[in-house]
Parts: structure tokens; C-alpha cells; sequence
């Protein structure tokens, strides 16, 4: 028998979307109820389930401080149900008094309850002690839809073997961080010739690079094209190797259920345009690393960490867990500091220690799992 799945919308919107994606089957209808601060999100929603075929959808928007009024709320939800409709109603979303009056008007109808007690994959169903699991795993594509965030992403510059000798040169000194420093002053070029800013004349600017042959010699740097660096291969050279580093050890201990690098949010009337250096989700929650080679004293950590705390609250949802891992030395301090804004903050010893790298990595797992 085909069903109306209900949802109660309200700030958090996975714990609806996840609902229907597991219980949707084709031909089912789908029946949002919100109040009128929340009524957007119903489209965020639509919008990301991306239903191509036939799927009736009904909304029951409550006019504001309506849903502070019990008979108001229960007269407009009268008049969308029918006898005939089977229902299979998420309890999760909205106030407590909403879901409270939708429980009471859907029980006289075929209807069935559920709750999700988000973060954690699975159901509940009143008058049973047992969950159900929660088997649907959603993607970075996902769950920035439903919070109505568009987004570009990088790909990668290197392999991994490459990204990975590159990690372990930074992390013995065996770099010419003199070179490094000065080619961050280029990093705005889509191309720049080797041999002029090796013998230009330099500014404060644009400095001279001198010893960059030697350099990339040095470390056998696979250049596109002879003689030349690109905006791609400078962003490497200059810190994106990092984020690389990053990705890869994601996706090769964590094993995500998605992950992107580079993420560009764009900018819209409610989000500014910030960048996220690795994005990945598992276990239903959004994960993500702001990769730093150094953290140049308090100021930059600060800035560091009141930027990521932002961009959680303003954009990603209850679910998402925010690291900063820095190349600079160990600071309990820093990392206390982070703690407190929410913030995990991760030093050179957490990713260059195998011993330390393996308690980060369960530290993920772990949130991935509550």
C-alpha cells in the first residue's frame, strides 16, 4: 500500500531528509508541515531529493505563532488527511508542542510513528524498546543541499606516493622553505615562466625566487609543462599539498562515505563565500579539516579558529565536526583554546606520529559512530 511520509520541519534538516530517503518507495507522497520561520527548508529538501518522476507533495505552512495554538494547528492539518492515505510520520523535527499535536492528530488515521535521534543512524518507534537501524548514507553533495549551500570543489595535483614524500620532506626540515615563502607572492598567476621570476628584478611584492630550479629539481617536481608553473602546481608547491595529505589519509583510514577537496562555498544573500580545505561525510555527519602548514602565533589561530566556528554555525548544521590540523610544534594551550569554541585543534606531532595519527583517526571514527 503506497504512503504519505510526514515531516515536521525545523532548523535541522537531515534528520527529515534521512527519514524519507529510507522509507520513500516510488509512488509514495511526501507531506511537509512547518511553521512560517521554517517553511523554506521545505524546498531545501525537495530541491535536494531531486524526484524526477510523479511525486505528490503537500505542505501545511503555519502562519507565525501559530504554532503556539493547538486548536489553529490541528484545524489546518484536518483539512489535507484522509481516511484513505496511509501515514508514516517523522516525530523528530519541529517544537516539542508541534510534534506533540501531530502525533495526536495523525493516531486516528493508518498511521505509523518514528523518531530519529540524530546524530544516531537509526529509528525509534514508540512502544517498542528496540531501534531500527538507519542504513541510507549521505553525501557531501547532500548534505550541503540541505542546507541550501552551493559549492565547487578542486581536484587533485599529485598522487598520494608524491603528496606523501612531500609530507615527510616538511616534516624533516629537508625542504627550501626560502623558496616556498617567496612563491606564495605568485600564488594569484594562472602561469608564471621560471627563468623571469628567477631573475627579475623583484619587489616587496613579487620578490625574486631565487634557487626554484634547484628546487624543483631537488624534489622532482612533475611540472605540466617544462619551464613553467601553473596557478595548480603553485597552490601545491605553496601549502596545497597539504590539503592533499590530508585527503588522502581520510580517505585511506577513514574511508568515507564522500569526500571532497578544495570546497568553494558560494557566495549567496545568507552565506559568504568561505573555502574548506577536505570535506567528508561519514556516519551520517559532516566532517570537515582546515589544513594549515603553521599557525603564526595567536592571531592567526584565532583567526583560524573564529573562522571555522562561523562557518559551523552559520552553514553546516548541528551534525558537522570542524579539525584544524596545523604543521606547527604541539600547544595545549592552542588546543584547549579551540576546544572550547568547539573546535578540535591537531599539531604536527597528531599527523607525523603514527602512535598520535591512529588516536586522531579513531577520534573520527568515533564521532562518525555516536
Amino acid at each position: 500500500m503506497k504512503k504519505t511520509i510526514v515531516s515536521i520541519i525545523s532548523e535541522q534538516t537531515i534528520p527529515n531528509y534521512l527519514f524519507i530517503k529510507a522509507n520513500y518507495e516510488r509512488g509514495d507522497s511526501l507531506l511537509f508541515i512547518s511553521s512560517d520561520k521554517y517553511k523554506e527548508r521545505i524546498e531545501w529538501i525537495v530541491n535536494t531529493l531531486a524526484y524526477r518522476f510523479p511525486c505528490e507533495i503537500e505542505r501545511v505552512v503555519f502562519p507565525a505563532g501559530c504554532e503556539e495554538r493547538w486548536v489553529d494547528m490541528q484545524e489546518l492539518l484536518q483539512k489535507v488527511l484522509s481516511a484513505e492515505k496511509h501515514y508514516l510520520v517523522n516525530l523528530t523535527g519541529g517544537t516539542k508542542y508541534m510534534s506533540l499535536l501531530v502525533q495526536h492528530v495523525f493516531e486516528p488515521f493508518k498511521s505509523k510513528f518514528g523518531y530519529i535521534p540524530h546524530p544516531k543512524n537509526c529509528f525509534l518507534v514508540p512502544n517498542k524498546n528496540e531501534a531500527l537501524p538507519l542504513d541510507y548514507r549521505i553525501t557531501v553533495d547532500e548534505y550541503l543541499s540541505n542546507y541550501n549551500v552551493a559549492y565547487t570543489h578542486k581536484e587533485v595535483v599529485e598522487e598520494e606516493v608524491y603528496t606523501d614524500c612531500f609530507f615527510r620532506r616538511f616534516v624533516t626540515g629537508r625542504l627550501n622553505f626560502d623558496v616556498v615563502n617567496s612563491l606564495r607572492a605568485y600564488r594569484d598567476k594562472k602561469q608564471i615562466k621560471i627563468s623571469e621570476i628567477e631573475t627579475c628584478e623583484g619587489t616587496e611584492k613579487r620578490p625574486r625566487v631565487e634557487g626554484l630550479s634547484d628546487f624543483l629539481k631537488d624534489i622532482g617536481f612533475p611540472m605540466g609543462s617544462e619551464g613553467v608553473l601553473n596557478k595548480k602546481e603553485i597552490e601545491y608547491l605553496t601549502g596545497g599539498w597539504f590539503e592533499e595529505y590530508m585527503y588522502y589519509v581520510i580517505k585511506k583510514y577513514i574511508h568515507p562515505q564522500d569526500i571532497r577537496l578544495g570546497v568553494l562555498i558560494k557566495k549567496t544573500e545568507n552565506h559568504n563565500q568561505n573555502d574548506l580545505d577536505v570535506v567528508f561525510t561519514s556516519g551520517n555527519k559532516l566532517f570537515v579539516i582546515e589544513c594549515k602548514t603553521g599557525i603564526d602565533g595567536v592571531r592567526m589561530f584565532n583567526e583560524t579558529v573564529y573562522k571555522a566556528t562561523a562557518i559551523k554555525e552559520a552553514v553546516l548544521g548541528l551534525s558537522a565536526n570542524t579539525f584544524i590540523v596545523s604543521l606547527a610544534s604541539e600547544d595545549e594551550r592552542l588546543k584547549a583554546t579551540a576546544k572550547n569554541m568547539g573546535i578540535s585543534y591537531k599539531c604536527r606531532e597528531d599527523v607525523s606520529k603514527p602512535e598520535l595519527l591512529e588516536k586522531f583517526i579513531k577520534e573520527i571514527k568515533d564521532k562518525a559512530q555516536d
